[in-house]
């Protein structure tokens, strides 16, 4: 949202003002229900519009005509609002409900930074995507991976390899994987293991390294001062304020 004032529910925009709803917009004022908008003015329900002022669904009018048309379509939307398969009812003033989103939730990101079982997924109103029959027969099974990658042959890119986490739903596994030349290269030149996990789990693995996009409330472990936090309390780390930390590394 840099350089930005006056946003609300709206994702990945950046110099605007006055700007709801929408998905990256840029360089725009007076934005409504808008995606993919750039260097614009006074849009009301549009898509990739450029450099333009006073449209609504991408149909340009005159000032008094959008005035007029946007509030005839508030008033509407006020009147008869969507309703979800949850019964929330969406008024003018609400983003689209998720259940009009061509993505199941664990299809998008939000399953990466706020993981849930299916279970969870199903109960809050998401759709759940579920993963395709696979009919991959491993030529590498788990255990008979090589430990020592100089063990390895050239043409081990051409094994099928089962993944060691056997198609996790959590993880989005795929059963099983290849290894390309140009990766098995680079295993063998930095003298790296052959890995026992498909691409997806080896990803949710590295996530799970991640802080999560919370902060909490902590003590300075030095002067017992309140300071704020990425590390939860039941982390290890050690935290200091910012004038302790400043003192210590300094």
């Amino acid at each position: 949202m840099g350089g930005s004032n006056n946003i609300y529910e709206t994702i990945g925009c950046e110099d605007v003002a006055n700007c709801s709803f929408g998905n990256i917009v840029d360089s725009s004022t007076d934005v409504f229900y808008s995606d993919l908008c750039k260097g614009s003015q006074n849009l009301f329900g549009c898509v990739g519009v450029r450099s333009k002022k006073y449209c609504i669904l991408n149909k340009q009018y005159t000032k008094e005509e959008y005035a007029e048309i946007t509030q005839r379509i508030k008033e509407d939307m006020d009147k008869n609002p969507y309703t979800d398969n949850r019964g929330i009812i969406y008024k003018y003033g609400e983003f689209f409900p998720s259940d009009l989103s061509p993505f199941a939730y664990n299809e998008t990101i939000a399953q990466e930074f706020y993981p849930k079982s299916k279970e969870e997924i199903i109960n809050l109103g998401y759709r759940f995507c579920e993963q395709g029959t696979k009919n991959y027969i491993p030529t590498i099974h788990i255990g008979d991976i090589p430990e020592d990658i100089s063990s390895v042959i050239d043409n081990f890119s051409e094994e099928i390899i089962e993944c060691k986490n056997k198609g996790a739903v959590e993880t989005q596994c795929t059963l099983a994987f290849k290894i390309m030349p140009e990766e098995l290269s680079f295993y063998q030149k930095q003298k790296i293991p052959i890995p026992e996990h498909c691409p997806n789990c080896r990803h949710y693995a590295r996530l799970a390294k991640h802080l999560p996009p919370q902060i909490f409330n902590r003590t300075c472990a030095k002067c017992g001062k309140e300071t704020r936090s990425a590390y939860s309390p039941d982390r290890p780390e050690i935290i200091h304020c910012e004038s302790c930390y400043t003192r210590e590394v300094v």
